[in-house]
């Protein structure tokens, strides 16, 4: 099914959340509509959004079982809407409860990881230094033999900025260090795309 006109549903998307969320709406039927509704949801306005969005967050919640996929996107879109908005903490708070274990990811490891490191940094942003640092002792404990070169960088990064903001300048400068020379062994030398002008006339 689809959800109804733009008009009608921008003005009750809580209305359209408790219609679908109804036991009598069958799984198969509700969880798709309910993505379609939280990525409909973006396209409201920004006061509009932050007024229903975490509505609807907890009415999922109440019944989490079965709607996992739409509470992680939800939380996911929420964090970004205040990311954007220059509220750290709030976004930090709100992507540090998504619901880790679960089958939502494919690629659960590495997601996982990113959603860690991507907290702690947040919570940095935010002055919480205590929890930005609980939060990456558990990202490096999600570093296996098959993370990228590029995810060992930012929790490298992260612990420098740490190691900064609690005033352990001699470790920060370490940490900094061994990033860039990390970054500097990952970087690939690409040859300059030639010009026209440049190619052999024949």
């Amino acid at each position: 099914g689809k959800l109804p006109g733009r008009t009608r549903c921008s003005s009750t998307p809580i209305s359209l959340g408790q219609i679908v969320l109804q036991e009598s709406v069958s799984l198969s039927d509700s969880r798709p509509l309910l993505m379609e509704l939280v990525s409909y949801m973006q396209s409201l306005p920004a006061e509009r959004y932050e007024a229903v969005a975490p509505v609807l967050l907890e009415k999922l919640e109440i019944r989490a079982v079965g709607f996992n996929e739409a509470i992680v996107k939800l939380r996911e879109d929420l964090g970004d809407f205040f990311e954007r908005a220059g509220r750290f903490r709030d976004a930090a708070n709100c992507l540090a409860e998504v619901p880790f274990v679960s089958a939502v990811r494919s690629e659960n490891q590495k997601y996982l990881l990113e959603m860690h490191v991507r907290v702690a940094n947040l919570l940095l942003r935010a002055q919480d230094i205590v929890r930005a640092e609980g939060f990456l002792e558990r990202a490096g404990a999600l570093i296996g033999s098959d993370t990228e070169p590029s995810m060992r960088l930012r929790v490298k990064v992260c612990n420098a900025n740490i190691s900064d903001a609690k005033l352990n300048f001699t470790k920060a400068a370490q940490l900094f260090l061994e990033a860039a020379q990390a970054d500097a062994q990952t970087l690939t030398v690409r040859p300059a795309p030639r010009s026209d002008s440049t190619r052999t006339q024949t």
